[in-house]
Protein backbone atom coordinates (compact mmCIF):
# COMPACT_ATOMS: atom_id res chain seq x y z
CA UNK A 1 0.00 0.00 0.00
CA UNK A 2 1.03 3.43 -0.86
CA UNK A 3 0.02 6.51 1.34
CA UNK A 4 0.21 9.74 -1.28
CA UNK A 5 0.84 12.89 -0.27
CA UNK A 6 0.76 15.91 -2.55
CA UNK A 7 3.58 18.70 -3.24
CA UNK A 8 2.87 22.36 -4.09
CA UNK A 9 3.30 21.56 -7.64
CA UNK A 10 0.77 19.10 -7.43
CA UNK A 11 2.82 15.79 -7.33
CA UNK A 12 2.38 12.56 -5.22
CA UNK A 13 4.78 11.84 -3.51
CA UNK A 14 5.22 8.04 -1.23
CA UNK A 15 4.66 9.41 2.30
CA UNK A 16 2.83 7.10 5.42
CA UNK A 17 2.09 10.27 7.15
CA UNK A 18 1.31 13.68 6.09
CA UNK A 19 3.61 15.28 8.85
CA UNK A 20 6.92 14.86 7.44
CA UNK A 21 8.59 15.10 10.54
CA UNK A 22 7.50 11.36 11.13
CA UNK A 23 9.33 9.81 8.60
CA UNK A 24 12.01 12.37 6.98
CA UNK A 25 14.96 13.84 7.89
CA UNK A 26 12.94 17.23 6.74
CA UNK A 27 14.78 19.79 9.37
CA UNK A 28 18.29 18.97 7.93
CA UNK A 29 17.72 21.39 4.58
CA UNK A 30 14.64 23.23 5.90
CA UNK A 31 15.50 24.42 9.73
CA UNK A 32 12.84 26.10 11.59
CA UNK A 33 10.16 26.01 8.99
CA UNK A 34 7.31 24.17 10.97
CA UNK A 35 4.24 25.53 9.98
CA UNK A 36 0.43 24.34 11.68
CA UNK A 37 -2.55 23.43 10.18
CA UNK A 38 -5.88 21.97 10.69
CA UNK A 39 -5.64 18.23 9.74
CA UNK A 40 -9.41 16.46 10.26
CA UNK A 41 -9.89 19.33 12.69
CA UNK A 42 -7.15 18.91 14.65
CA UNK A 43 -4.28 21.88 14.84
CA UNK A 44 -1.18 19.88 13.77
CA UNK A 45 2.72 21.38 13.82
CA UNK A 46 5.51 20.17 11.44
CA UNK A 47 6.40 19.52 8.09
CA UNK A 48 3.95 19.61 5.14
CA UNK A 49 4.36 18.19 1.59
CA UNK A 50 2.02 21.28 0.08
CA UNK A 51 4.83 23.56 1.43
CA UNK A 52 7.10 22.67 -0.44
CA UNK A 53 7.96 21.19 -4.50
CA UNK A 54 8.95 18.33 -5.57
CA UNK A 55 12.64 19.56 -6.51
CA UNK A 56 12.83 20.92 -3.14
CA UNK A 57 11.86 17.68 -1.36
CA UNK A 58 14.57 15.65 -4.05
CA UNK A 59 17.11 16.37 -1.01
CA UNK A 60 15.43 14.88 1.46
CA UNK A 61 16.32 12.14 2.54
CA UNK A 62 14.30 9.08 4.29
CA UNK A 63 14.14 7.85 8.44
CA UNK A 64 12.16 5.05 9.69
CA UNK A 65 9.18 6.33 10.68
CA UNK A 66 7.71 3.06 12.95
CA UNK A 67 10.27 3.18 15.91
CA UNK A 68 9.57 -0.36 16.80
CA UNK A 69 11.62 -1.43 13.54
CA UNK A 70 14.96 -1.37 12.85
CA UNK A 71 16.53 1.44 11.96
CA UNK A 72 19.37 -0.26 9.78
CA UNK A 73 18.12 1.77 6.75
CA UNK A 74 18.20 5.39 8.23
CA UNK A 75 21.37 7.33 7.00
CA UNK A 76 21.07 5.22 3.75
CA UNK A 77 20.67 8.20 1.72
CA UNK A 78 17.41 7.23 0.55
CA UNK A 79 14.99 10.15 -0.80
CA UNK A 80 11.10 10.41 -1.31
CA UNK A 81 9.71 8.72 -4.23
CA UNK A 82 6.80 9.96 -6.13
CA UNK A 83 4.00 7.57 -7.49
CA UNK A 84 5.66 7.59 -11.37
CA UNK A 85 9.04 6.83 -9.45
CA UNK A 86 7.34 3.02 -9.00
CA UNK A 87 7.31 2.31 -12.28
CA UNK A 88 10.59 3.10 -12.70
CA UNK A 89 12.46 0.87 -10.05
CA UNK A 90 13.88 -2.20 -10.23
CA UNK A 91 11.14 -4.36 -8.78
CA UNK A 92 7.91 -3.08 -10.38
CA UNK A 93 5.13 -4.09 -7.59
CA UNK A 94 2.41 -6.15 -9.72
CA UNK A 95 -0.81 -3.77 -8.17
CA UNK A 96 -0.21 -0.82 -6.74
CA UNK A 97 -2.47 0.12 -4.04
CA UNK A 98 -2.68 3.88 -3.37
CA UNK A 99 -3.90 5.07 0.23
CA UNK A 100 -5.57 8.84 -0.05
CA UNK A 101 -5.52 10.26 3.63
CA UNK A 102 -6.14 13.81 3.13
CA UNK A 103 -7.84 14.60 0.52
CA UNK A 104 -9.80 17.41 1.87
CA UNK A 105 -6.95 18.83 3.60
CA UNK A 106 -5.11 19.11 0.55
CA UNK A 107 -8.54 20.39 -1.33
CA UNK A 108 -8.50 23.44 1.77
CA UNK A 109 -5.10 24.40 -0.07
CA UNK A 110 -5.97 24.28 -3.74
CA UNK A 111 -4.57 20.68 -4.45
CA UNK A 112 -6.95 18.18 -5.89
CA UNK A 113 -6.26 14.93 -4.75
CA UNK A 114 -8.67 13.56 -7.27
CA UNK A 115 -7.26 15.33 -10.55
CA UNK A 116 -3.71 13.65 -9.51
CA UNK A 117 -5.27 10.20 -9.03
CA UNK A 118 -7.25 10.39 -12.34
CA UNK A 119 -4.13 11.82 -14.05
CA UNK A 120 -1.94 9.46 -12.72
CA UNK A 121 -4.28 6.49 -13.62
CA UNK A 122 -4.09 7.05 -17.12
CA UNK A 123 -0.58 5.72 -16.69
CA UNK A 124 -0.33 3.23 -14.13
CA UNK A 125 -2.79 0.79 -13.26
CA UNK A 126 -4.07 0.46 -9.57
CA UNK A 127 -5.47 -2.68 -8.41
CA UNK A 128 -6.49 -0.73 -5.07
CA UNK A 129 -7.66 2.90 -3.76
CA UNK A 130 -8.92 3.18 -0.53
CA UNK A 131 -9.64 6.66 1.79
CA UNK A 132 -11.41 7.11 4.57
CA UNK A 133 -13.23 9.92 2.90
CA UNK A 134 -16.62 9.07 1.23
CA UNK A 135 -16.35 12.11 -0.98
CA UNK A 136 -13.13 11.43 -2.33
CA UNK A 137 -14.37 7.74 -3.18
CA UNK A 138 -17.13 8.96 -5.02
CA UNK A 139 -15.65 11.44 -6.42
CA UNK A 140 -13.14 9.12 -8.20
CA UNK A 141 -16.08 5.84 -8.67
CA UNK A 142 -16.97 6.32 -12.06
CA UNK A 143 -13.89 7.05 -13.42
CA UNK A 144 -12.52 3.42 -12.70
CA UNK A 145 -13.44 0.35 -13.78
CA UNK A 146 -14.28 -2.14 -11.16
CA UNK A 147 -12.81 -4.69 -12.23
CA UNK A 148 -9.55 -3.64 -12.81
CA UNK A 149 -9.47 -0.77 -9.64
CA UNK A 150 -11.19 -1.97 -6.62
CA UNK A 151 -12.36 1.13 -4.33
CA UNK A 152 -11.89 0.58 -0.82
CA UNK A 153 -13.62 2.63 2.18
CA UNK A 154 -11.34 2.56 5.16
CA UNK A 155 -12.58 3.07 8.25
CA UNK A 156 -11.32 5.41 10.40
CA UNK A 157 -11.11 5.43 14.47
CA UNK A 158 -14.47 5.66 16.46
CA UNK A 159 -14.04 9.19 17.21
CA UNK A 160 -12.41 11.04 14.52
CA UNK A 161 -14.20 12.83 11.96
CA UNK A 162 -14.83 12.20 8.07
CA UNK A 163 -13.73 16.02 6.57
CA UNK A 164 -15.40 15.12 3.56
CA UNK A 165 -18.57 14.55 4.87
CA UNK A 166 -18.44 16.38 8.02
CA UNK A 167 -20.15 13.69 10.26
CA UNK A 168 -18.38 11.59 13.69
CA UNK A 169 -17.57 8.28 12.61
CA UNK A 170 -19.63 6.34 15.13
CA UNK A 171 -19.50 2.66 14.28
CA UNK A 172 -19.56 1.48 17.70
Amino acid sequence: MVCVQLTKDSVGICLPDINLLNSTYITIPYPNQTKTYLVNGVATDGYFSLDYTRKQLSSVFLTQGVYSRTNRFDGNGFTILTVDDLLTSKQKPKGIWLNIQHDAFYAEHKLSMRSFVISASKRIVFSHISSPEVNFLRGISSRFNPKTTKLVFRFMAKNDVDPSTIRLMNLF
